[in-house]
């Protein structure tokens, strides 16, 4: 079975219409100084100054990115290959997001129908927060489903969730799951799985550095601020509603380690009760991502994409539609569906700063509101049978 041709041709042009002319306006800076950097010898992770194509509506000066060196290289290449044109780089670094969604669209086709081979050519909100956006998170959640597939080959899924880590660090509670299901098969497929996983992202990640002088500096100072960001579509976004800051206060920081708490306790579940087969292995995965997507001081609308591919993998299904139109709200209200117009219409931010003028205390209340019932959603999908 295959996805009928006038489909898959309506969802790539439809893809790459919006991939010319969408993007997320700060994080398509950050990529745009990432893959100058490479090109000029500096480390992609010491951030600089935007190119004069670009209006400094979010400042002059760009961080650097929180993606993985996998994809960082590949924005050096897409940086090459553009010749610097910030439009030609923009399709160039979303052609691999588009096709993680059609891979994705034939896997759901193959193992689920039609319907959810449409949800990823198709569904808004897959193709704003992935191809608009042009994040790679879609990319590091296709590794992570292909790595669950190959589940009965260690060296295979080891590949598989290295190539995702080195992507976006996304879900790094499946790897002690994984291991864990491993150790129930026999210690020599554990030991084949972590070694082949250790070995292919210490090559990806350190090679670079090596190679090209990258300082690593960036990254370790990055580290100490991992907890402390508040915002996003989690709860802790109501530090800025309440205090105007997008990050916990002194006295707050430490609710930053929620997250490792909960983690730390459902571990030891898994560990007391193993997972035997891909299906257990597949439900402690998404247990543990809906813990830290429910705890995490700070969590993007495009790391929810990883929650589709294992509730199709847990349930066959995606349990309740509101688990995306929800999050599709919370777009407005956060402003990052405005955003995705800076390619073609920079001066959109000046507007949103005007607008949060006036209307900044009931936005953010909305922002807050919308996430309550977007994580009793997550919650209760947990309890759904396949």
């Amino acid at each position: 079975m295959s996805i009928p041709k006038s489909r898959l041709l309506a969802s790539l042009l439809l893809q790459l219409t919006i991939g010319i002319l969408l993007a997320h306006g700060f994080d398509y800076q950050v990529s745009i100084v990432a893959g100058k950097n490479i090109l000029t010898g500096s480390s992609p992770y010491e951030g600089g100054t935007i190119p004069d194509d670009f209006l400094d509506s979010y400042g002059s000066e760009i961080g650097g990115p929180s993606e993985s060196t996998l994809w960082v290289l590949y924005l050096g290449l897409a940086y090459y290959l553009s010749f610097g044109n910030i439009l030609v780089f923009n399709i160039i670094t979303k052609l691999p997001i588009i096709g993680a969604n059609l891979i994705f669209a034939h896997y759901a086709l193959k193992f689920w129908g039609r319907r959810w081979s449409d949800f990823f050519l198709f569904n808004p909100f897959l193709l704003l927060i992935s191809t608009a956006w042009g994040k790679p998170d879609n990319i590091a959640a296709l590794f992570l489903m292909l790595s669950i597939l190959a589940i009965r080959r260690p060296s295979l899924t080891g590949i598989f969730l290295s190539l995702s880590f080195m992507i976006k660090f996304l879900a790094p509670p499946v790897l002690f799951v994984t291991l864990v299901y491993y150790l129930t098969t026999g210690v020599k497929n554990a030991f084949r799985y972590l070694g082949i996983f250790l070995l292919v992202s210490s090559a990806i990640f350190f090679v670079p550095f090596i190679v090209l002088g990258w300082s690593l500096s960036p990254l370790l100072s990055g580290l100490t601020g991992f907890l402390q960001p508040a915002g996003g579509i989690s709860p802790f976004n109501i530090f800025e509603l309440l205090f105007g800051v997008s990050y916990l206060p002194t006295w707050a920081e430490p609710l930053g380690f929620i997250p490792l708490i909960g983690l730390g306790a459902f571990f030891v579940y898994v560990i007391s009760k193993p997972p035997r087969d891909r299906d257990t292995l597949t439900r402690y995965s998404l247990i543990a991502m809906t813990i830290i997507f429910a705890t995490r001081s700070w969590t993007s609308e495009q790391n929810l994409i990883i929650l589709f591919p294992l509730m199709l993998l847990a349930f066959g299904r995606i349990p309740n539609p509101y688990l995306w139109i929800l999050p599709l709200v919370f777009m407005i209200f956060n402003t990052s569906l405005f955003q995705l117009v800076y390619p073609i219409y920079p001066q959109i931010i000046e507007m949103l700063a005007i607008f949060d003028e006036s209307w900044r205390v009931p936005r953010l209340a909305a922002k807050f509101l919308i996430t309550l019932p977007w994580l009793y959603c997550l919650y209760y999908s947990l309890k759904s049978k396949p």
